[in-house]
């Protein structure tokens, strides 16, 4: 005959249960214990797969390899979709490559896992910034800095809108706001000394110009807006100067020229022009074009030829991570 063995009831049971039952039950706990330790287990490990790849990607960002750093972010949203700090790193990546209607939707999908995401707020009011959605930029650039205060970059951008609703005293404002988060970034500074410039206050202009190129000698858009106002003050040599040191000699001609006959100073524009053209062949159709608009006095008329130097404002892309 086989021996039966005893199993005791365990002490924490106090009714007794059908043995199958019990079984199933004390079974069934432990498989259920340990799936949801092996769950628990498993998830951090997703989470530090995605925290490596977001590292990794990091440090690909700041070397400037964008397509590494891409796939890298990509790596960590497969694994974790809603991930917000791979989702904005991929927003500020697309602003840096010219990308802006997959960084807006990188932003935006940001924005819906957290609303006041203030970095995604930023990134995605620039974005609207660059594509002229004026208002739409302006809203996120005020949410982003009423969330965290120290968003430069945000006040930045309410200072270019400011300006280019010809609001100049309120863009200074926000430019000074700027840098007192971020004291002597020359952007701001050059932005600060062409919203003054545009406000008719030259000499605070130059003096913030000359404020951002000691920060940063080689800022092309400060000089070339310095350069600008040189000409507008009728100081040619100075305004050379300034201009070749971003570009060379012909251009810098053709620039004073083109600026001049903005002015109605057409005899000067035209001196400028034919000096362009003496120095260098290939400014001879764009001079002349501009030389023959001049001489019928139509500096101000859009069909002007422009040169390649840009003035003005500078929108700041998102910070990198």
């Amino acid at each position: 005959m086989r021996k039966r063995t005893h199993n005791p009831k365990p002490v924490c049971w106090r009714r007794l249960w059908p043995l199958p039952l019990l079984f199933y039950l004390l079974l069934s706990g432990c498989a259920g214990t340990a799936t949801k330790d092996d769950e628990q287990a498993e998830s951090k490990d997703v989470q530090q797969q995605v925290q490596q790849a977001i590292a990794q990607g990091d440090q690909e960002f700041r070397k400037g390899d964008l397509e590494r750093a891409l796939f890298n972010y990509v790596t960590a949203l497969n694994l974790d979709p809603d991930n917000v700090d791979a989702l904005y790193r991929v927003g500020v990546l697309e602003t840096e490559n010219g990308n802006p209607e997959a960084a807006e939707r990188a932003f935006s999908r940001v924005l819906a896992v957290n609303p006041d995401h203030a970095g995604a707020l930023e990134g995605r009011g620039l974005v609207l910034l660059r594509q002229r959605k004026y208002g739409a930029a302006k809203q996120m650039l005020e949410q982003a800095v009423s969330i965290e205060a120290s968003r430069w970059r945000a006040y930045n951008g309410l200072g270019v809108i400011a300006d280019i609703e010809n609001d100049h005293a309120l863009a200074t404002s926000y430019y000074q706001l700027a840098l007192e988060q971020r004291p002597g970034t020359p952007l701001v500074l050059n932005n600060l000394g062409y919203s003054y410039y545009l406000a008719g206050d030259w000499a605070s202009a130059e003096e913030a110009f000359r404020q951002a190129l000691a920060t940063d000698p080689k800022h092309a858009k400060a000089w070339s807006n310095l350069a600008m106002l040189h000409v507008r003050k009728g100081e040619y040599d100075l305004a050379l100067r300034a201009f070749t040191k971003v570009m060379d000699k012909p251009e810098a001609y053709n620039s004073m020229g083109y600026i001049c006959m903005l002015e109605g100073k057409f005899e000067q524009a035209e001196s400028f022009l034919l000096n362009a053209v003496k120095l260098s062949p290939s400014y001879y159709q764009e001079a002349h074009e501009n030389l023959a608009r001049a001489r019928a006095r139509l500096a101000a008329e859009p069909d002007i030829a422009v040169p390649n130097t840009t003035y003005g404002l500078q929108v700041q892309d998102p910070t990198p991570p």
